[in-house]
């Protein structure tokens, strides 16, 4: 008798494991399909960020010269634009952070 209960609880097992392996199996197939998803509706957006990226140097020593001739003119308006140009930076680099992660899970 308890070579029989043994092999009912066996098959059960291996059903729970079996439903279980097909459950995780869904599951990455539709991470997979949500994560194609995510990459389409944000390619337009990676796209004009690598754009960005490309002319990043150039955007840089135009900047620096317009920054230069403002500090000439008026100084104090210049802190002001620095200010609001740093929270612009942290912003822009909390918000590639997050993509970061959201595109790594």
């Amino acid at each position: 008798m308890s070579h029989h209960v043994s092999t009912v609880k066996r098959c059960s097992l291996k059903q729970q494991r079996e439903q279980l392996e097909r459950r995780i199996a869904l599951e990455r197939q539709q991470l997979a399909r949500t994560t194609q998803q995510w990459y389409g509706a944000t390619a337009g957006f990676d796209q004009r960020m690598a754009q960005l990226a490309a002319w990043k140097k150039p955007l840089l020593v135009v900047g620096g010269l317009l920054l230069a001739r403002q500090l000439r003119r008026s100084p104090s308006k210049l802190l002001r634009l620095g200010k609001r140009a740093v929270a612009l930076y942290a912003v822009g680099r909390n918000a590639h952070g997050m993509l970061n992660r959201l595109r790594n899970r």
